[in-house]
Formats: structure tokens, sequence, C-alpha cells
């Protein structure tokens, strides 16, 4: 993944954030979480862990997607 730091290009990884509603781990939806909330996330995780220079929020429902991550 290409992303920009300190006006460079930089190269490093994704992290995808999945937060679901579910009451039976058959079926399952994203949490709607607030839009200030995610900003502020993908500035801290971007800021403070080396090498990660994007994050995405999955809202995919359950089916297809699958609440387990491998």
């Amino acid at each position: 993944m290409t992303g920009v730091r300190d006006g460079k290009r930089d190269f490093g990884f994704q992290i995808e954030v999945r937060c679901w509603d579910s009451t039976d781990a058959v079926t399952g939806s994203p949490t709607k979480l607030p839009y200030t909330l995610l900003t502020g996330l993908a500035k801290r995780i971007t800021s403070e862990v080396p090498g990660v220079v994007s994050v995405t929020y999955n809202i995919t429902t359950k089916p297809p997607s699958t609440i387990e991550a491998v």
C-alpha cells in the first residue's frame, strides 16, 4: 500500500477495522460508528503504529462476509 508521510512517498500496511452487531453469530451487520470516532481512530493508528499508511472500516454484512478473520 502506498501513502505519503512527511511529504514523501511511503510504502506500508493497511489496517482493516471491523465492528459487528450480532445476536446469534450467524448473521451480523457492521456497527454504525460515528465518523469522528473512525477518523480519530485512523489518525491514531497511522501516527502511532509503525508501517501503517492506511485504515479502512469494513461495512460488509454477514453473510456474505464472515465475522471470523483469518
